[in-house]
């Protein structure tokens, strides 16, 4: 399995409101769509904030692609 976690900043909650992972999954799936339609990456995202890939290629150029982001740091999975 070629995998990517994508670690999120911690953000300021709300105590009223459900503590989930909408936002985590959204920003995610955006990731996944993104490395699509810019660098015809096939994925899969089996939780929130994991990326599954076809290949270790796929894998090592998305890592590369996703490191500029200020909302997450994406780190391998082994």
């Amino acid at each position: 399995m070629y995998a990517i976690e994508l670690e999120y900043a911690t953000r300021t909650r709300i105590d009223q409101f459900v503590n989930d992972q909408r936002y985590e999954d959204v920003m995610t799936q955006t990731a996944c769509t993104r490395l699509l339609l810019r660098h015809n990456i096939h994925t899969t995202q089996p939780t929130a904030t994991t990326i599954v890939f076809e290949s270790d290629r796929d894998r090592t150029l998305a890592l590369l692609k996703l490191q500029n982001s200020s909302a997450y740091t994406a780190r391998l999975v082994e």
